[in-house]
């Protein structure tokens, strides 16, 4: 069942101008008239049944425990974790290694 309990009058603020009371009445007035033809709307189809596919349906209705998976801590720095030394197995059976640092001597001007 839809339904609605709309306000048939705005209430007045105290210490208000004229010109703003006109313009407050009139989006007042059109908020009303947009929110009755929504209701109207809505009671239309209060009586209609709609067939919706399961698997449009089931996501909805899965528990909480299914939907929200516990965080596994990420391993520790230390570790070993099937990683050696900064290696990277990449897609294709690339491995890539992580860069080498050089450092040069100062140059001495003359």
């Amino acid at each position: 069942t839809v339904t609605a309990e709309l306000p048939k009058e705005r209430k007045k603020e105290k210490d208000e101008k004229p010109e703003d009371a006109k313009i407050k009445d009139s989006a007042f007035s059109d908020r009303l008239k947009i929110l009755s033809e929504k209701l109207a709307k809505e009671k239309s189809l209060a009586g209609v049944t709609f067939e919706v596919a399961k698997t449009t349906v089931d996501p909805l209705l899965k528990d909480r425990k299914t939907l929200i998976t516990k965080a596994t801590p990420p391993p520790a720095a230390g570790a070993a974790s099937g990683s050696s030394g900064g290696v990277q197995n990449l897609p294709g059976g690339i491995i890539a290694t992580p860069p080498v640092g050089i450092e040069t001597p100062p140059m001495v001007s003359e």
